[in-house]
């Protein structure tokens, strides 16, 4: 798999910790499987890639290749699903794009997962100087509101029968 460094050519300096992030997706699917929530493989990127251009599905999969990403195949739903959202929410992979995505999610219902992987995300960017306070304030806050307002659950979402949808209906459908 990849490496999912955000860093974006900003610093030498990675914006994740390639080991800890590997860890905690160890952890999280043990602890999926010990809570009964890990699933089968839900993203089949060779199905996705089989979609016409500009449904969900293949936008998904062009999003991965874009990235030079690959899909979480193990685990809870919402770990697989996690690329989806941001290409639901359109917020980027970054480290401000992955704080904004927890910051919708917040918006949404808290958990704690999601406060903990903003925290992180915030922490880091103020540690690179990606954004000033106040804009990292503005986006966060706008994302959570964003959330708030939305039709999104993603405890319930049946994505598998929004592949086939263009991505901008599926946007409406949650209100995005």
């Amino acid at each position: 798999m990849p490496k999912r460094d955000d860093s974006s050519m900003i610093t030498a300096e990675p914006a994740i910790n390639q080991q800890r992030f590997d860890t905690f997706l160890g952890v999280t699917d043990t602890l999926g499987t010990w809570f009964g929530m890990s699933e089968a493989q839900i993203i089949h990127l060779d199905f996705l890639q089989s979609l016409p251009e500009h449904t969900f599905g293949h936008d998904l999969a062009t999003f991965y290749q874009h990235e030079g990403l690959t899909p979480f195949t193990t685990g809870p739903r919402r770990k697989q699903l996690h690329d989806a959202s941001h290409v639901l929410t359109g917020y980027g992979t970054d480290l401000v794009g992955e704080a904004e995505l927890q910051a919708f999610l917040l918006g949404i219902g808290f958990t704690p997962l999601n406060a903990l992987l903003k925290r992180q995300a915030c922490r880091r960017i103020r540690q690179l100087n990606l954004l000033s306070a106040t804009a990292l304030e503005q986006r966060l806050t706008a994302a959570y509101r964003r959330g708030q307002q939305s039709r999104f659950d993603p405890n319930t979402w049946p994505v598998e029968r929004q592949w086939y949808l263009p991505t901008p209906q599926v946007r409406s459908i949650y209100g995005l």
